[in-house]
């Protein structure tokens, strides 16, 4: 995953979280990071988030949690 739950919840100050269940929360981290993944065509997936600098590891964190 390239945002963990916690993660999420960190970055993410809105209520809603509070009234939702953490397998709704991560299934929907899921579908953002697929989003992401088809948008840069799996090139994050190919070289790994690992390999990524900070910045970029960054920068997908936010675009995944803005998706969700």
């Amino acid at each position: 995953m390239y945002l963990t739950l916690d993660e999420y919840i960190n970055l993410t100050e809105a209520e809603i979280i509070k009234e939702c269940r953490p397998n709704e929360l991560v299934a929907n981290i899921r579908k953002a990071e697929i989003k992401v993944d088809e948008l840069t065509f799996n090139r994050i997936r190919h070289i790994g988030f690992d390999n990524l600098t900070k910045l970029q590891q960054s920068r997908i964190k936010q675009a995944v949690q803005f998706q969700t």
